[in-house]
């Protein structure tokens, strides 16, 4: 199975043709989309992923436009999770035959407090059962994924997801505690927002590696780079 994960700017506007060509070269078996919107773009992700045969929901729980997407080549189900009240932000959780995924497009500043609070929740409730989140958090680590300027707001938070919730950041499992990547680039310094975290039924169910591909960040399809989990 791959799994990626992709904020595609403000829906996508004019650049979807372009990230559904980035789609089809990775060949995914499940999407997870955030900043998504309703309209003729978010209608042609759609249309590629039907001409394609996945199944797909779509959540808007907040108060602004974007949204998140999933996609699969497989049936599932979906819940939303977002914090009730959120002016911005989805969690939307899906379930597969024989494991689940909560994806996550997280708010600014210090707004993401609650929806960490809920990953942790959602990651107490499935403790036994493979669990994976993926998607755009919009923090890290104060240290180690960012470049000098600028402060992550709720790193504690993001700390803390594998150190009370148990869950393995994938990316630093794969490429190991002190590499750095960004996945959003600022005029001067980068920072790596984009994550998949995951329980340890998830790990040990199936052999994992965890990359990020920067082709639509640097094409400037988006301005985030993609997150591709790929699990046998």
């Amino acid at each position: 199975m791959k799994l990626l994960a992709l904020n595609v700017c403000r829906g996508g506007g004019s650049r979807v043709k372009a990230l559904c060509q980035f789609l089809d070269q990775h060949n995914p078996d499940v999407i997870v989309l955030t900043e998504w919107r309703q309209g003729a773009a978010g209608q042609g992700f759609i249309a590629w992923m039907e001409a394609r045969g996945f199944h797909h929901a779509a959540r808007n729980d907040g108060a602004t436009r974007n949204g998140t997407l999933i996609a699969a080549r497989v049936p599932f189900d979906v819940e939303s999770m977002t914090p009730l009240g959120s002016t911005a932000g989805v969690l939307m959780l899906a379930r597969f035959q024989g494991w689940n995924l909560l994806a996550s497009y997280f708010p600014q500043r210090s707004t993401k407090a609650r929806f960490f609070a809920t990953c942790k929740e959602v990651a107490a409730s499935h403790a036994r059962t493979p669990l994976v989140i993926v998607g755009d958090l919009n923090t890290g680590n104060q240290t180690t994924d960012r470049s000098a300027g600028g402060r992550f707001f709720c790193s504690a938070d993001f700390d803390a997801l594998p150190s009370e919730a148990g869950l393995v950041d994938l990316w630093r499992r794969t490429n190991g505690p002190d590499v750095r990547e960004a996945t959003w680039q600022s005029k001067k310094n980068g920072f790596r927002i984009d994550h998949a975290f995951a329980n340890e039924p998830f790990i040990i169910a199936a052999q994992l590696v965890c990359v990020y591909d920067h082709v639509p960040r640097e094409s400037r399809a988006t301005d985030h780079s993609a997150i591709v989990v790929s699990a046998w």
